[in-house]
């Protein structure tokens, strides 16, 4: 079958970046892993992220929700949020890496002795987090403490990137599960068969539960909750914190969300990764187009 023009040349457009990408890391790959991480950070900051137009996004996102901010505050979050997204995008793709950064993580916060009884119980959880700090820190993290630990994937537009990333972020731990109804059969098997599930649900999802964030109308997924309360499993907040210098991490976990419906748990989780931000306000993925439909509706009173 010939393809379209369309398809061709988005597809070159693809592969293209697919080789920039790759071959820049491997051009690094000789260099001292710090020297590597801190030249993809000064490369994605000052070249690819405005070439995604990730400045204006974040910017935007924090006049919706943070309007008591100046410009000068803006500008400084946004030149370490970028910073922060470049370290985790080169930690993905440096899985040993991450794997060393998971072992000198210390697990804190009021949930860490239930967390730690759950691994020693072999009793499944949901961790539940978001697109803040390095989130594969964890999953590397309790992985090599014997936790049979799954997760929950969107793949990459990018189909050429999209190999390289899975067989990346596969190293850190398997099984991972595609965002797909193939994906969300085969993770509700590794359910039943007494697995835990790592689960992010901090991005804007059509057909979503209305909740709060930030005090904006924000659409987000119920599946950690109705799986939570249909196989009664403890839905655990969990966060791999950046620590300055910047390579190092704290893990840093609440106790189990308690268990009501739906919508009161998961808006439970979302105040819970609000305040985490607002501690750490460039360690989260402000580009995100959390609040598509807020910008018509407002507020949820």
């Amino acid at each position: 079958m010939t393809l379209r023009p369309r398809n061709f040349f988005s597809g070159a457009i693809d592969f293209a970046i697919f080789v920039a990408v790759i071959g820049f890391l491997k051009i690094l790959s000789i260099l001292p892993i710090h020297v590597q991480q801190k030249t993809f950070i000064f490369i994605f900051t000052s070249i690819f992220a405005p070439l995604m137009n990730w400045p204006t996004r974040i910017e935007e996102n924090l006049r919706l929700v943070h309007s008591d901010i100046n410009s000068l505050q803006r500008n400084q979050i946004t030149h370490r949020t970028l910073s922060n997204l470049a370290s985790t995008l080169f930690e993905v793709f440096r899985p040993n890496y991450t794997a060393k950064l998971a072992m000198n993580a210390e697990i804190t916060g009021p949930g860490a002795e239930f967390l730690e009884k759950a691994i020693s119980n072999e009793q499944p959880v949901i961790l539940l987090s978001g697109h803040f700090g390095n989130y594969d820190v964890v999953r590397a993290k309790l992985i090599s403490r014997g936790m049979r630990l799954g997760a929950l994937y969107r793949p990459l537009n990018n189909f050429w990137l999209n190999k390289a990333y899975l067989k990346a972020i596969s190293k850190t731990g398997e099984p991972l599960f595609p965002r797909s109804n193939l994906g969300f059969t085969q993770m509700l098997r590794y359910i039943k068969g007494g697995g835990s599930v790592a689960l992010l649900i901090d991005q804007h999802m059509d057909g979503g539960l209305p909740t709060s964030f930030f005090g904006k109308l924000a659409f987000t997924s119920s599946a950690a909750a109705k799986l939570s309360i249909k196989y009664s499993m403890p839905l655990v907040p969990i966060y791999a914190i950046r620590q300055p210098p910047g390579n190092h991490f704290t893990i840093w976990t609440d106790k189990p969300i308690e268990f009501t419906n739906e919508l009161e748990m998961t808006q439970a989780f979302n105040d819970n990764l609000e305040l985490v931000i607002r501690e750490h306000m460039d360690q989260w993925s402000w580009p995100h187009r959390r609040w598509k439909p807020s910008r018509r509706k407002g507020k949820i009173e």
